[in-house]
């Protein structure tokens, strides 16, 4: 099962979740889990940005290199090539000196026909970002009972990845937003 989105358009909603339980996402929806690290590299004048990111996912590496165009808050044109290692290392060198390397621990599922991304980060304990790519920016979404949906952060620009990789807010910061 593969999660990637080929080079595109990318309509996306994200969302402030409780952290779920990863077991029972496995057993329950045969989640799959991936190891990502991802690094911003200085993005050139006309994207909103550009990263690499290294994916460890049944035993294996595998690099891809992303640029990114914002159309609205919640789409963007986005660019992406798989990369070998020697090419990822070698754009590593671009690394945005302002921003950090984003961990993450990403679980994957489908539920009724919808594909599903919860990011866990290591700076969090009690919540996670919930992601989902659609065909239609309006489309009505409805969430497994495991997930416990804290609030929509779609357009929240303080809360990308690209964002964070600069400054992660405590979990006491995105609790007080309820």
């Amino acid at each position: 099962m593969d999660f990637c989105m080929p080079t595109g358009i990318e309509i996306e909603r994200r969302y402030l979740i409780e952290r779920p339980d990863e077991g029972r996402l496995i057993s329950r929806y045969g989640a799959e889990i991936r190891e990502i690290e991802q690094t911003y590299l200085v993005t050139p004048t006309g994207y909103s940005s550009e990263r690499v990111r290294s994916v460890f996912f049944r035993g294996e590496r595998s690099y891809t290199h992303t640029r990114k165009r914002r159309i609205s808050s919640a789409s963007a044109l986005e660019e992406e090539e798989t990369v070998d290692r020697a090419r990822y290392r070698e754009l590593l060198l671009r690394a945005d000196p302002e921003r950090n390397v984003i961990s993450k621990r990403r679980i994957a599922f489908f539920w009724k026909g919808q594909s599903y991304e919860i990011d866990l980060y290591p700076f969090w304990e009690r919540v996670a970002i919930l992601e989902t790519e659609l065909n239609d920016e309006g489309a009505v979404l409805s969430f497994p009972s495991e997930i416990k949906v804290l609030r929509e952060i779609t357009g929240f620009r303080e809360l990308s990845n690209h964002a964070l990789a600069r400054r992660v807010p405590s979990e006491g910061e995105l609790l007080r937003l309820e």
